[in-house]
């Protein structure tokens, strides 16, 4: 699968590291049908821990962010 599979074909050169990660999380909360809000939230059911899971595997795989880096943006704690 190319980096643009899931963000609509987007330039990934031309947007910015924030914009990629914006795309990213937005297409992320659209397919699951939850908020940003919810998807940074504490709560563990089931559907939100895998719209995070998707979340976390696309910001790196696409974006080869590290997990420390998915956390501080997904508000969770990583070891």
């Amino acid at each position: 699968m190319t980096n643009g599979a899931h963000n609509g074909g987007m330039n990934q050169d031309i947007a910015s590291p924030k914009e990629r990660i914006d795309v990213i999380l937005a297409d992320v909360c659209r397919r699951h049908g939850v908020s940003l809000r919810k998807l940074r939230a504490k709560s563990r059911v089931p559907f939100l821990v895998s719209a995070r899971s998707e979340a976390v595997v696309r910001l790196k795989d696409e974006l080869g962010l590290t997990f420390g880096h998915i956390a501080e943006l997904l508000r969770r704690d990583h070891h």
